[in-house]
């Protein structure tokens, strides 16, 4: 079953079901905050064990195997953790912006990034073109970069299998 973590500015995990799937909410304090103030720094030290306590109890309460990220950053350094004590696989889905922000690799990326990078499992962009630019910033991932294309499935579509031909059919995808 499929459960979702949004980042949040709750401090307590929160949960709602929904008719899908299981929505979780808590708030991902990262190491260095995007300013690199002191009082983040602070923050994320006083909140460090308690946002981990929560996090672990969710994973294990759910029986949570694999958690995949989207657009890892440094508040993805929580799950790398977790990774580190817990029995689970840790996949990380590239996008771009995430690592290639106007189109170009940065002059340096964090050592709590580069730390969640190594403590996963695998590595997924949605195209080969994205796939092959992160392994030349980071070829030693090579072997774990996978390519998975977006797309779907058109025979899970009930509208789609019409046998009307007239209908033209767009799909936008955002």
């Amino acid at each position: 079953n499929v459960q979702f973590l949004y980042p949040s500015e709750n401090n307590i995990v929160t949960s709602k079901k929904t008719n899908l799937f299981i929505l979780h909410h808590v708030r991902l304090r990262p190491f260095n905050d995007q300013k690199k103030t002191i009082k983040g720094m602070i923050a994320f030290f006083i909140y460090f064990p308690l946002t981990m306590y929560q996090i672990i109890r969710l994973l294990l309460k759910n029986k949570i195997h694999c958690v995949n990220v989207h657009y890892p950053g440094e508040n993805s350094v929580y799950f790398a953790l977790c990774r580190s004590v817990l029995k689970m696989r840790l996949v990380l889905s590239i996008h771009g912006s995430d690592f290639f922000p106007d189109g170009k690799p940065l002059q340096e990326y964090s050592r709590v990034l580069k730390y969640v990078i190594r403590k996963s499992d695998a590595i997924v962009a949605p195209s080969n073109a994205f796939a092959k630019d992160f392994v030349t910033q980071f070829p030693e991932y090579h072997l774990i970069t996978y390519t998975i294309h977006n797309g779907l499935n058109f025979g899970e579509i009930d509208w789609y299998k019409s046998s009307d031909t007239t209908i033209e059919r767009y799909i936008l995808n955002v």
